[in-house]
């Protein structure tokens, strides 16, 4: 089973959700868990009229110990729960808070009935019907009231998945990336955009101060410094394969032909996903003169 430092995301397997870390405090009233079986970042943000849980766990299940585990930090009522993003250990926890309110991206509604993710919660032992859509559904923002604190989710654009959002509290500086940063490395999954998830970090790296903490979706709490290297990182990639491509290089040949800045395993599904739009775009080798 991976640590939080060397998460990836897995297809479902069978492996039971659980169990969850102890919370910790990251800035005044904001706290982080990590949950198995995927080392995911749980967030849980307390105002003085309610709070906030930032994603759900992987199965129901799952959710409803999550949920429980509020009241040792908290005797302010959970209000709702924010989804970053489609995958499972983010978002197949949700029918746990059916009583209460819940946010996420639009196209949540057109991923519930993908066959990747159909399958993935059967690998869980979920059934179509446990799956929920949020309640509240947005295509660029959402705004939280929690008293004294508000909530901003915004999403920025297909990056990691097409339903990736943020959950930035400005007045503690504190934003939750979900997986759009995660440690060491970023994971390029077959719905990444190579060309549309450095474009989003430097939506990002807008947002933040030099001094905001970022939680990422897997891994420890880091800085603005960790999204400018990464940015810098998946940045090179659509260049770098763009080159290959030029070059004749076939995708079989482009790990060993290509200079990467990430570690292949990452990166390797963004690799052949800018090898497929560039084929589409007409982008063709260079072929000799005679």
């Amino acid at each position: 089973m991976n640590s939080p430092s060397e998460s990836t995301h897995r297809s479902a397997d069978q492996t039971p959700a659980g169990p969850e870390g102890p919370w910790q405090e990251v800035a005044p009233g904001i706290y982080r868990l990590v949950a198995e079986p995927d080392a995911v970042t749980i967030g849980l943000i307390v105002g003085e009229t309610g709070a906030l849980l930032v994603d759900c766990g992987s199965t129901p299940e799952q959710g409803a110990r999550l949920r429980e585990s509020v009241a040792a930090v908290t005797d302010v009522p959970l209000v709702g729960v924010a989804v970053t993003h489609e995958h499972r250990d983010h978002w197949f926890g949700l029918a746990a808070f059916d009583d209460l309110e819940s946010w996420g991206h639009e196209m949540l509604e057109h991923r519930i009935s993908d066959a990747g993710v159909l399958r993935e919660a059967e690998g869980l032992g979920l059934t179509p019907e446990e799956l929920r859509l949020p309640k509240n559904m947005f295509s660029i923002a959402a705004a939280v009231n929690l008293g004294n604190r508000l909530v901003e989710i915004v999403h920025l654009g297909h990056a990691h998945t097409l339903t990736d959002a943020v959950v930035h509290v400005p007045d503690a500086g504190v934003l939750f990336a979900g997986d759009l940063v995660e440690l060491p490395h970023p994971l390029m999954e077959p719905e990444s955009s190579p060309r549309g998830w450095p474009a989003t970090l430097n939506m990002i790296i807008g947002m933040v101060k030099p001094d905001t903490i970022v939680v990422p979706g897997h891994g420890d709490v880091t800085d603005r410094e960790t999204v400018v290297q990464q940015l810098g990182a998946l940045a090179q990639l659509p260049y770098e394969a763009e080159r290959l491509v030029r070059e004749g290089v076939r995708f079989d040949e482009a790990e060993a032909k290509g200079e990467w800045l990430l570690p292949w395993d990452r990166i390797s599904e963004g690799v052949r996903t800018a090898y497929a739009e560039m084929t589409t775009e007409g982008v063709r080798p260079h072929l000799p003169l005679a």
